[in-house]
C-alpha cells in the first residue's frame, strides 16, 4: 500500500546499493491509486510529474515518469479507474526539504 512507503523503508532499500547493471534498484508495485495534479514536462511532453493517492484519498506519493508520458496519457487522465504503478523510490531533496519520489517504470489499470 502507498501508506507503507516511508523514509524508513527507502533508507533500508538504499542499503542494497550500489545500483547499476548487475544490481538494479528494487522495483515496487503499488496498486489501486488515482493520479492527480498531472504536469507534463519536456519539449515533447515526454515526462510527467503527478501525485498518486491511495483509494482512501488520505495517503499518497509524489511520482515522476520519464520518457514515456505519452504512452500513458489515457490511463493518467481517466477519472473512474484505479491505477497500478511499478517503479522504485528515490529521495528528492530540495532546499533542505526531503521527500520521497516514486520513479515509475510502468502503469496498468
Amino acid at each position: 500500500k502507498v501508506g507503507d512507503i516511508d523514509l524508513n523503508l527507502v533508507s533500508h532499500l538504499e542499503k542494497l546499493a550500489p545500483f547499476g547493471h548487475q544490481n538494479e534498484k528494487p522495483l515496487i508495485q503499488i496498486m489501486e491509486l488515482r493520479a492527480t495534479n498531472i504536469n507534463y514536462m519536456g519539449d515533447e511532453m515526454q515526462h510527467a510529474r503527478f501525485f498518486c493517492l491511495g483509494e482512501s484519498g488520505k495517503k499518497g506519493i509524489s511520482c515522476v515518469l520519464f520518457r514515456k508520458a505519452q504512452d500513458y496519457v489515457e490511463l493518467l487522465q481517466q477519472k473512474d479507474g484505479l491505477l497500478n504503478i511499478s517503479g522504485y523510490t528515490e529521495i528528492n531533496e530540495w532546499n533542505g526539504d526531503i521527500k520521497i519520489q516514486f520513479v515509475i517504470k510502468s502503469i496498468t489499470c
